[in-house]
């Protein structure tokens, strides 16, 4: 497993016992989001598995939600990088699919 699997695959988990531990339901942070408007009201609980899992500090994990809720701006080719990327760790026979809302 690679250490970037790794740090999802635990973030996921101190997640889910961070959940637990607030009497809240059991999912994974990425089934949480409807919209991007979501991530408000789950702020706290992300800083308390970013602090828990420590990879980062409670100040910088409250920073990086605030970042995290402004509108996120990324050029056609760093977003073709990052895709090009993303397929080249999945490997032979994966399938992505583009769906468009709002241009």
């Amino acid at each position: 497993m690679s250490s970037r699997k790794a740090a999802i695959a635990f973030f996921q988990t101190e997640y889910i016992v961070v959940r637990a531990r607030l009497l809240k339901q059991f999912y994974l942070l990425a089934y949480v989001f409807e919209s991007r408007q979501d991530f408000d009201f789950i702020q706290d609980d992300v800083v308390d598995v970013l602090t828990a899992m420590d990879f980062m500090s409670e100040a910088a994990a409250r920073n990086w939600c605030e970042k995290a809720s402004e509108p996120y701006q990324i050029s056609i080719e760093d977003f073709a990088k990052r895709v090009k990327a993303f397929i080249e760790r999945k490997g032979n026979n994966h399938h992505v699919v583009f769906l468009v809302d709002e241009i």
